[in-house]
């Protein structure tokens, strides 16, 4: 009940699922990430996969907590664990610390493994970040 034609049983696929997975609720979807704790080792945000169904979305990214002088944040977009595009983040200050970056619109194709990760690229410190997916669910003409 309440998943698309086609949503893959993954472990936050559902109805009105708070996970790192591509959730749905009627014809939208969306995932948030929540705050998470990231250094210099690319860490996974968002991880999920689309079903028998294509997506028209915007990626965000944010900044949950003020960085370092010398933090610098790379956000990347992977399809199929192929590189889509990323967006790197300088310092932060305080009142910085809470703004978002719509980075794109995108369309994720059916069937396709969706993932956004986080990496200090500058420094070893850590910082927390978030990302977050969010869109319409449209049936492909075969759906």
């Amino acid at each position: 009940m309440g998943r698309y034609p086609g949503a893959p049983e993954s472990d936050a696929s559902g109805t009105s699922v708070v996970g790192r997975g591509l959730s749905i609720i009627g014809r939208h979807v969306y995932a948030y990430s929540g705050a998470v704790s990231v250094a210099n080792t690319e860490a996974d945000l968002v991880k999920g996969a689309t079903g028998a169904y294509y997506v028209v979305a915007s990626w965000a990214v944010f900044y949950v907590e003020p960085s370092g002088a010398s933090d610098d944040y790379r956000m990347r977009l992977y399809f199929n664990d192929d590189f889509v595009g990323s967006v790197q983040f300088g310092q932060q200050r305080h009142e910085d610390a809470r703004v978002g970056a719509v980075v794109s619109d995108i369309i994720i194709p059916p069937f396709t493994a969706v993932k956004v990760t986080a990496q200090n690229v500058a420094d070893t410190s850590s910082n927390t970040v978030a990302a977050s997916i969010t869109g319409r669910v449209h049936a492909t003409r075969d759906g």
